[in-house]
């Protein structure tokens, strides 16, 4: 039971609507059905009862002139008028039995029961069973009659029991055609029931359902968007009208947020910018004055503080820039599509970190298998790729190779705006990979913003922005990107639609 109240908790509201009047109008039919029926079997039996009464009162007519007759005359045709008593005509009976009972319990007239009929005549013990005027329903030999009896005193003649017996197989036949007749009525009304209250229920939710749509496709990037309301002012309007204000009111607190990360980030380069330069400055004079050997009033270890300042600096400038672009990629800007050759953009991205690689005998395997064409934003997608590729030789090991793949494939990207139009789209596909391994429970929050596992807090100063600025920028794209690991090496694998067929040429960069 508490399985299937599990189950219909998953339902739709629609559906659980539609249950629940199905259930409450399959209750309401069941009862108007049931006292509907009791009332027919009731009127039916009040029916039959008057027509054996009435009969009864023609037999006991005819009794009366039979025993007036047989008092003066003892004549033959008197007992075939006996046996005319119980041929009386009835009307609306069927399968008519009657019998006559004098004072001393004899049965002086009986109808005749056919060869075709297997019900037997009452006995005594039949008549003694029941008292003066009775009516009931009996069972002989497993078909069912109506009887009424009823006792006549006559003035001179005696006490005479008179006993009017008729079939109920006709009645009980029309009873079930009437209880078929009703179970067709309560389930189909029940049906009808189900199916005009889900009709009703899916228009009255269509405007719910738009709205709910509308605002499954909401994010940061179209928080400008507001929901359609429907033109009926009922609650469904209200609620729509209030989901508005609420989404005015995140518009303006997202943007105010992101107004003051760019101010932030903006008013940060300036003095960064200076105190690199003013360190700079400083450094370079106290190398000046140690080649003059004038190094007497320059603190000891001051040249190491000196440069330690100066990462730091560097950090917070990468820091800043990190911090811009996400500003803008979350206000929405349009991008600059352009053609874009993806080839001599890995070629930029891979040489600007060919430094860092040399600094940590890091080698760089770098393969194109052709050269590739794509309609991009060249200064987003070279940051987005810059940041894999910097990050491939930051977290790899020390005296290790990291790859660099550039190749295409017949792949269709959910994420594209081309893949409805374009269901043979191929994807230029890029491959980072270096030698590590994901922790367990990190791969899901790799692209969450300023997030950065243990273990890469040991390997690197970075500030955990890099992926979610990657991520962000090849979905914009209409691109995806997923990060593995495959047999104790990190694979971050990038597709990117194809929009122009390139001219195939080969090259290997090692």
């Amino acid at each position: 039971m508490q399985l299937r109240l599990q189950k219909i908790r998953t339902f739709s509201t629609a559906v659980k609507i539609t249950l629940g009047s199905m259930l409450v109008v399959g209750v309401v039919m069941c009862i108007i059905g049931t006292g509907a029926y009791f009332f027919a079997q009731t009127s039916l039996i009040a029916a039959l009862d008057a027509r054996l009464s009435s009969h009864t009162e023609k037999v006991e007519t005819e009794l009366e002139e039979y025993l007036e007759d047989a008092r003066h005359d003892s004549l033959p045709w008197h007992i075939l008028r006996r046996e005319d008593i119980g041929n009386l005509k009835t009307e609306g009976l069927h399968d008519v039995r009657m019998w006559v009972w004098d004072s001393l319990g004899k049965n002086i007239i009986s109808t005749m029961i056919p060869a075709q009929q297997s019900v037997p005549q009452p006995s005594t013990d039949l008549f003694a069973k029941f008292g003066h005027d009775t009516v009931c329903t009996v069972v002989i030999q497993s078909r069912s009659y109506r009887l009424v009896q009823q006792t006549y005193h006559f003035q001179q003649k005696g006490t005479y029991t008179i006993i009017v017996a008729a079939g109920l197989l006709e009645s009980e036949a029309e009873l079930f055609r009437f209880r078929v007749l009703l179970f067709v009525i309560v389930v189909g009304v029940t049906l009808i029931t189900g199916l005009a209250t889900y009709s009703a229920v899916r228009r009255a939710f269509q405007p719910i359902m738009a709205m709910t749509k509308a605002a499954a496709r909401m994010s940061a990037v179209n928080l400008r968007e507001r929901l359609r309301l429907p033109e009926t002012k009922d609650e469904v309007h209200t609620l729509g009208a209030t989901l508005n204000s609420m989404l005015a009111r995140l518009q303006a607190s997202f943007e105010a947020q992101q107004h003051f990360i760019a101010d932030a980030a903006h008013e940060l380069r300036t003095p960064l910018t200076a105190l690199r330069c003013e360190l700079e400055l400083v450094s370079e004079s106290i190398s000046n004055d140690s080649k003059s050997n004038d190094s007497k009033s320059t603190p000891p270890n001051i040249s190491g503080k000196i440069s330690n300042a100066l990462e730091e600096i560097t950090r917070l400038e990468r820091l800043t820039e990190h911090l811009l672009t996400l500003a803008r990629l979350d206000a929405a800007l349009p991008l600059r599509f352009e053609s874009v050759r993806l080839d001599e953009l890995l070629i930029e991205c891979v040489q600007s970190i060919t430094p860092i690689a040399a600094a940590k005998s890091v080698t760089i395997d770098f393969f194109i298998d052709e050269a590739l064409e794509i309609t991009a934003d060249a200064l987003y997608l070279r940051r987005a790729l810059g940041n894999l590729a910097e990050n491939a030789v930051l977290y790899a090991p020390e005296q290790t190779s990291i790859s660099v793949c550039l190749y295409r494939t017949p792949q269709s990207l959910t994420g594209s705006p081309l893949s409805e139009s374009r269901p043979d789209e191929e994807t230029a596909t890029i491959v980072f990979s270096n030698a590590g391994e994901i922790a367990d429970g990190e791969r899901e929050r790799l692209f969450e913003r300023f997030y950065r596992g243990e273990r890469e807090r040991t390997k690197a100063s970075g500030s955990g922005l890099g992926l979610a600025i990657a991520q962000e920028i090849i979905t914009r794209h209409g691109g995806e990107i997923t990060i593995e690991t495959q047999n104790a090496t990190v694979v971050c694998t990038v597709l990117l639609p194809l929009l122009n067929l390139p001219v195939r040429y080969f090259f290997h960069l090692a």
